[in-house]
């Protein structure tokens, strides 16, 4: 939990009320807080859109999306223990530009084009 209170007493109470729920309580204040959702944004709300692009492409060609469940969980079990940038892989961070190309060309709804075309931009930029 992050808690953040106007004034010392108020802080106090809501420590104590968090505290009885988890063992991890973080006293915040407002500006770190935005970042904080922010961050949940990128780390939870796109991921799990990209989850639901990718079960379009799985379902367009009748793949059960349960296949890439255990990848997934790979993944999201290596950034425990390794940096997020440090564990990214694919055609993108090896500059694999004869694959990207294939998959550009297998993807014909223009909006998952975009996001592909957009990610692999910014996995580039970063690598």
């Amino acid at each position: 939990f992050f808690v953040e209170a106007e004034n010392a007493e108020d802080l106090e109470v809501l420590r104590n009320l968090a505290s009885q729920i988890s063992k991890k309580v973080t006293i915040s204040d407002y500006e770190k807080r935005k970042y904080i959702h922010l961050t949940a944004v990128f780390a939870c709300n796109f991921v799990n859109h990209l989850f639901a692009r990718a079960k379009e492409i799985s379902d367009s060609q009748d793949l059960d999306f349960n296949y890439f469940l255990p990848l997934i969980n790979e993944t999201v079990e290596k950034i425990k223990h390794l940096e997020p940038k440090s564990a990214q892989t694919g055609p993108a961070v090896r500059g694999d530009e004869r694959v990207l190309k294939l998959h550009e060309e297998l993807i014909k709804n223009e909006e998952q084009l975009h996001i592909y075309k957009t990610l692999n931009e910014s996995i580039k930029k970063m690598y």
